[in-house]
């Protein structure tokens, strides 16, 4: 979840401020709220957005362009870079699996000798 803070740093208020957004390959992206009505000269609005990667993402380094768009101020637009680590643990896993693969290899050969 991300907090953007949309200012309207202008001198009249923005009209129907659209958020959107350029996101990798199969990633989500939400906002809460999706559309502003109004935002007056000199005010700030907090807006959240919810990011889902894509269930396929590899390790390493993402970028996200997220843009609102108003009808009568313009449009602006900021990049992220959103770093993704997957978990460990399968890694974990199959050292563990293949030290007791060795471990029974070698008691097998222990156990019944070379033949």
């Amino acid at each position: 979840v991300l907090d953007l803070e949309l200012k309207n740093t202008g001198t009249a208020d923005a009209q129907h401020i659209e958020l959107s957004s350029y996101t990798p390959s199969n990633w989500t992206i939400s906002y809460n709220p999706a559309v502003v009505e109004t935002l007056a000269a000199g005010e700030t609005v907090t807006v959240k957005a919810t990011l889902k990667p894509s269930s396929q993402a590899l390790n390493g380094d993402y970028s996200l362009t997220l843009r609102a768009n108003s009808k009568n101020a313009g449009n602006v637009s900021e990049q992220f870079r959103i770093t993704v680590r997957t978990s460990s643990v399968w890694g974990i896993v199959s050292i563990v699996i293949i030290a007791l693969a060795a471990v029974l290899l070698v008691f097998a050969v222990k156990k019944f000798g070379r033949r």
